[in-house]
Parts: C-alpha cells; structure tokens; sequence
C-alpha cells in the first residue's frame, strides 16, 4: 500500500464521489481508497478532506436525508432493477432472488 499526498487523496476522492454518488461516508471511502485504489490514508484524514470537497453530501448524511437515484426509461419492462446481495458479480454471475 502506498501513502499519498494530500492533493493525491483530494483527485481520488472527487473521482471516486463522481462515479459512485454520495451515499457513503468516510469509512467506506477509507475502505475504496485502500481496497480499490491501493492508498493508506488514516480515517481522520479523509474526514477532513470529505468535510472540504462534499459539504452537501457530509451535511445530508448527518441530517440522515439521503437523496436517491432516479431511473428513467423508455417504457414498461425496458429496464429491470433488482436489489440483492451480489456476492458472485465479481465473476460475472450477477444473481438476485
């Protein structure tokens, strides 16, 4: 694992919180930051930078008022959601009972 900078760990976050929403906090974003993009950061530190690059997200999270994803498609059965536990996704088998 790899230490990094703090500008390093500002572009990571951003990127990160672009792609995925902002509906985690600072432990999952501890936990991307050193399962996915391999970067040791202590937990005090991505708070404080969460704190300065998502306010909004930090304060929504607090107030326990998440705001969720909204679908649009084309017409009945063009597109199907299914929440589950994705345990075999990452070897292409995404399955949902």
């Amino acid at each position: 694992m790899f230490c990094c900078t703090g500008m390093q760990c500002v572009f990571v976050m951003q990127y990160h919180l672009h792609i995925s929403g902002r509906l985690g906090g600072y432990r999952h974003m501890t936990a991307v930051l050193r399962q996915k993009y391999h970067l040791q950061v202590p937990m005090h530190t991505v708070r404080e930078i969460l704190r300065q690059v998502d306010p909004v997200g930090v304060l929504a999270r607090r107030q326990h008022r998440l705001v969720r994803r909204t679908y649009w498609s084309r017409g009945p059965n063009h597109l199907w959601h299914v929440d589950g536990y994705d345990k075999l996704s990452q070897y292409g088998f995404p399955i949902s009972g």
